[in-house]
């Protein structure tokens, strides 16, 4: 779940800026506009989890980022095919971004999730790469 409010001690806290909800309305557009992709994650939708806080509902990565996963295997990587896998399936995921005129917001592995097949997916979107295109 992604969402700008946390829980601490029983209570509900604000982490960032209110602005983060609109954000994520607009980011819970962006997977609907982008459709079903094998190298996006599936959104399942905003969610309500306080009145008034909502959520984005997200696949499941088991082994999370990319990041983490080659800061926990660096001693063990997968193989060199595996890794070129990998690294097609973030330049397919960066490819139907662009095909539909949206940026990738944050290039970095800790924005690629790897699935349990260590297949690459991405996240963190932008609205179209130009002002003047409109979804």
């Amino acid at each position: 779940m992604k969402s700008h409010h946390v829980w601490e001690d029983g209570e509900i806290r604000q982490s960032l800026s209110a602005s983060l909800e609109d954000a994520l309305r607009r980011e819970a557009f962006m997977y609907q506009h982008l459709g079903t992709y094998p190298n996006i994650p599936a959104c399942h939708g905003l969610e309500e989890i306080h009145p008034g806080v909502h959520a984005l509902r997200l696949e499941l990565a088991p082994f999370d980022n990319l990041r983490d996963y080659i800061r926990k295997h660096k001693d063990t990587p997968p193989s060199v095919g595996v890794r070129l896998d990998m690294t097609l399936d973030a330049a397919r995921s960066f490819g139907h971004l662009h095909s539909l005129s949206v940026q990738h917001s944050d290039v970095s592995c800790r924005n690629l999730l790897l699935s349990g097949d260590h297949r690459v997916e991405a996240l963190r979107f932008r609205q179209p790469a130009d002002p003047g295109t409109s979804l």
